[in-house]
């Protein structure tokens, strides 16, 4: 991207094993390469120097960062699997690459990098989802809502 006019810094960050991309990556210009479990307290000080939050995953039922981004009015780009899919809605509160491909994730990156207009209504969207669907009042409604009709069924 960078070769796009891009001023991109990619930060890496988790616990996973790096160990055959290590040396690569350290080559880069503007990675930042955090390679161990984070505590929570480290959490929203990392989410706050991020313009949006990339989610490469292969696999996943969820993800806690999506939850945690949306509040700072941070838009997700993820992959087309599992929860993420489910978390994140496209073009609303981010992006979700046509497929697992790098080429896809990339694209989706430079896209909302380059509309500055899309950037800034996934970023809105992300507050609005972050005040109402995973907002106390309405996680509590919903808890509510389904023991109430765990009690009303058979015993």
């Amino acid at each position: 991207m960078r070769h796009a006019g891009l001023p991109v810094t990619l930060s890496l960050i988790g616990q996973g094993n790096v160990a055959p991309y290590r040396e690569a990556l350290e080559r880069l210009p503007d990675v930042v390469l955090v390679n161990r479990w984070l505590s929570d307290q480290e959490i929203p000080g990392i989410l706050g120097t991020a313009d949006a939050v990339v989610l490469p995953y292969d696999e996943a039922s969820q993800s806690g960062v999506v939850p945690l981004a949306f509040p700072l009015a941070i838009p997700a780009i993820v992959t087309p699997v599992g929860g993420l899919i489910e978390q994140v809605e496209h073009e609303r509160t981010g992006l979700v690459a046509g497929d697992l491909s790098p080429e896809s994730l990339a694209a989706c990156i430079e896209r909302l990098a380059r509309d500055a207009a899309l950037y800034e209504r996934c970023s809105a969207q992300c507050l609005q989802v972050a005040r109402t669907t995973l907002g106390p009042v309405e996680i509590g409604r919903r808890f509510a809502a389904l023991i109430e009709t765990l009690h009303a069924g058979p015993r």
